[in-house]
């Protein structure tokens, strides 16, 4: 069995509604539910909007890893929200490319990147509002 992984979450200054949580290890099978519950607890303590989800130190995915994406995104996309991942390793990348989840959940290269795109989807003279 791995070892546990390790998730930290941050609020970004200026930015009250958007977290930034920091995976840390293997996002398989035999902790997928462990990962799963972690950020149902995120979601329920912080309630953030969106989150940016830093997965630099990510060191083994399965199908698993697949599953918890798109359960993430559409627990927030319920709520209004919005998931975008960065700092993928590349063998994370490829299988992304490879499913074209990169189709279904933003991906970009830095966390600055992807406060840029969570920007781009507000448009001018919405007070906010995301536009679809």
């Amino acid at each position: 069995m791995p070892a546990q992984p390790r998730i930290s979450a941050q609020p970004i200054p200026n930015h009250p509604k958007v977290l930034t949580v920091a995976f840390e290890g293997v996002w398989a099978h035999d902790n997928g539910l462990v990962v799963r519950d972690h950020f149902e607890e995120l979601l329920r303590n912080q309630e953030p909007q969106d989150v940016l989800l830093n997965l630099e130190k990510m060191a083994l995915a399965d199908s698993e890893f697949v599953s918890g994406l798109i359960y993430l995104k559409d627990r927030l996309a319920a709520r209004g929200g919005t998931l975008v991942l960065f700092g993928l390793p590349p063998p994370v990348q490829s299988t992304m490319r490879l499913l074209s989840l990169d189709r279904m959940v933003a991906v970009c290269p830095d966390q600055e990147s992807a406060l840029g795109y969570l920007a781009d989807r507000v448009a001018p003279g919405t007070r906010g509002e995301k536009q679809p």
